[in-house]
C-alpha cells in the first residue's frame, strides 16, 4: 500500500500537470513549442502534463514565462 505522502505528491503532480496543459492550450501552443521555449523536449513536457514527473523550480519559472502566466498559477491554477 502506498504511503499517504506518496499519494499527496502524486496528486500534486497531476494538478500541476493539468494546470500546465490548460495554460498551454489557452496559449494555443504545441508541446514542441513549449519545449523549445523552455529547452526541453516534447516528451518531457508531456510527462509533466500527465503528472508522471514534476518540473523543477527553474523549469516552472521558464514554463510560466513561456505560457504568459505567473509561476504560482502553475501550482495553484
Amino acid at each position: 500500500m502506498p504511503h499517504p505522502d506518496d499519494l499527496l505528491l502524486q496528486a500534486a503532480r497531476r494538478e500541476v500537470g493539468a494546470n500546465i496543459r490548460r495554460f498551454r492550450a489557452s496559449a494555443a501552443l504545441t508541446l514542441e513549442q513549449v519545449g523549445a521555449r523552455v529547452g526541453r523536449d516534447r516528451r518531457t513536457i508531456s510527462s509533466w502534463e500527465h503528472g508522471a514527473t514534476a518540473p523543477g523550480l527553474d523549469d516552472l519559472t521558464l514554463l510560466a514565462r513561456a505560457l504568459g502566466v505567473e509561476s504560482w498559477r502553475l501550482l495553484y491554477g
